[in-house]
């Protein structure tokens, strides 16, 4: 199984455009965005940015992020996009179980989620799923302590809920963003953990599943 991830695309559409090249050379099985689509957008941002990613011929599932219309959350399928949050989806014989918002931050974003909605939000998700397949977590915020939540000052900001809850169920890849400086890779428990960064600085990254996991960090732009 192969996948494009990419965060934060944060409205800049024209970023998307780069991504065809990546699609067409790598032929993933599919796209996973990792929320926050939009800048503090509305569902008809949205909905532009959706219709701009599935022009790029693969299906395509994703997460609300904090920055995004809390509406967003209760579309199932919008512009023929998955919507994962507080759902579980089967691809290839893999379960994709999400949970978009972040939790509660000082700036009051749009969509934030408490620890206990978050854990409610994957429990029910989970609950949804075939038993006996490897499971996949896409999240907008990180699991807490690890080296993809931390702000450049080293704070560590990301859920414990979904840290409880990944140490827990030990799926096989999480995949996040949110938080734009802490681009990487990380392992909680026996779970790999992703964050790709944000797309409209221009990375993504893509992840081959197979025995082990193969990432590849990329970007199409210097960064600056």
């Amino acid at each position: 199984m192969r996948l494009l991830v990419i965060s934060d695309i944060h409205g800049q559409m024209q970023k998307i455009s780069f991504l065809e090249g990546v699609a067409s050379e790598h032929k993933p099985d599919a796209l996973v965005v990792c929320g926050d689509l939009t800048h503090f957008g509305t569902l008809a941002t949205a909905s532009l940015v959706l219709d701009s990613v599935r022009h790029l011929g693969i299906p395509v599932f994703f997460v609300p992020g904090n920055c995004d219309p809390k509406e967003l959350a209760s579309k199932a399928t919008f512009e023929s996009s998955e919507n994962l949050h507080g759902r579980c989806v089967t691809i290839s014989g893999r379960n994709l179980v999400g949970v978009g918002g972040c939790t509660p931050s000082p700036f009051k974003t749009p969509f934030e989620l408490s620890e206990t909605e978050i854990l409610q939000t994957l429990t029910d998700a989970f609950g949804q799923c075939s038993n006996g397949l490897d499971t996949l977590v896409v999240s907008h915020d990180p699991p807490y302590g690890t080296k993809v939540d931390q702000t450049s000052f080293g704070q560590h900001v990301g859920s414990r809920a979904l840290r409880d809850f990944v140490l827990s169920k030990s799926p096989t890849l999480v995949v996040c963003g949110h938080i734009h400086e802490a681009r990487g890779t990380d392992l909680l428990g026996a779970t790999t953990v992703l964050n790709p960064g944000p797309l409209h600085r221009g990375f993504y990254s893509l992840v081959e599943i197979a025995e082990k996991i193969s990432i590849v960090l990329a970007t199409f732009e210097k960064k600056g």
